[in-house]
């Protein structure tokens, strides 16, 4: 049998299927990219957001920890001071002052231990002006009054001021007070306040020094963490805008496309219902109603 044509003017054309098929994988397959590229802009945001605010909680966590030293480091020496002081009779956060001192002492050499790790990024890098505070001499006019007199007193003992070298210090001088107290006749305050006055600088400047420091360290942080908010809400910002445009854009292409898709279909229709009997067309109310709202002359019949 032979294959159906449609005429139109002189001209004719045969209805082919799989002509219909391929544009139907087209325009399917066009549609699967749109909807890729914005799978994509949806990752991309999802990366960076998180890349992001971890940086941020590794900053929160380095600002506590930075609170966490300038803390132990006033409260440990505090506790020292109290218990030579009241011959261990008074109270630090309500446990004896010894007791906060033994605890001190082991939590600064914990600080010795994790400092080197606490401070590093993500990466395992430092950042540039923490690294200065940590490894390298810190000009005293960083400080505040207070501590930079004690800053210019532990330079003039040849010491250095870096935070490293200053908790080293302050812990080493912490074991010999120790050492002191539990040699020193604790029936007489003379005695005691003999041991707890001898070399009192090199305890109380290294100390003020990295409480001085630690200070330091959290208000760059601090600056660098609300940069990275900052940074973090227009990144956002960006990505959400560049999403809306590229949905918009493909909302529009797409309703193109359907537009261009559906006159198509409606003019293969159209083709085979040329080749259709008119009684069979005239039996049907829907094919008369749809020739009549598609064909540019209506249909009379």
């Amino acid at each position: 049998s032979q294959r159906p044509h449609i005429r139109k003017g002189e001209g004719t054309k045969v209805i082919k299927s799989g002509a219909m098929q391929r544009r139907y994988y087209g325009y399917t397959l066009k549609v699967l990219c749109y909807i890729i590229i914005l799978i994509v802009i949806v990752i991309a945001n999802y990366v960076y957001t998180t890349k992001a605010t971890d940086k941020i909680y590794r900053q929160q966590d380095q600002l506590q920890y930075a609170n966490e030293i300038s803390t132990v480091v006033a409260v440990t020496y505090i506790a020292e001071v109290e218990t030579f002081a009241t011959n261990n009779t008074n109270m630090v956060k309500r446990l004896s002052p010894l007791r906060v001192w033994k605890q001190g002492i082991n939590e600064v050499a914990s600080i010795q231990s994790n400092i080197y790790y606490e401070f590093q990024d993500e990466n395992g890098n430092y950042d540039p002006d923490v690294a200065a505070i940590l490894f390298g001499d810190v000009d005293c006019s960083n400080f505040m009054v207070s501590a930079y007199d004690l800053c210019v007193t532990l330079l003039g003992y040849g010491e250095s001021t870096k935070m490293i070298s200053t908790l080293t210090l302050f812990k080493n001088n912490l074991d010999i007070k120790m050492q002191g107290w539990d040699a020193v006749d604790k029936s007489s305050m003379a005695a005691l306040l003999g041991v707890a006055f001898t070399n009192l600088n090199y305890l109380l400047a290294p100390g003020r020094v990295a409480t001085a420091s630690a200070q330091l360290i959290n208000e760059i942080i601090s600056n660098k963490m609300i940069k990275s908010v900052d940074d973090l809400y227009k990144g956002g910002t960006t990505i959400l805008i560049v999403f809306s445009v590229t949905l918009l854009v493909i909302s529009i292409l797409i309703w193109f496309q359907i537009l261009t898709k559906v006159k198509e279909v409606n003019n293969d229709f159209k083709k085979v219902l040329a080749v259709l009997p008119p009684n069979i067309i005239l039996s049907s109310f829907l094919l008369k109603s749809f020739l009549n709202r598609t064909s540019n002359i209506a249909l009379k019949l």
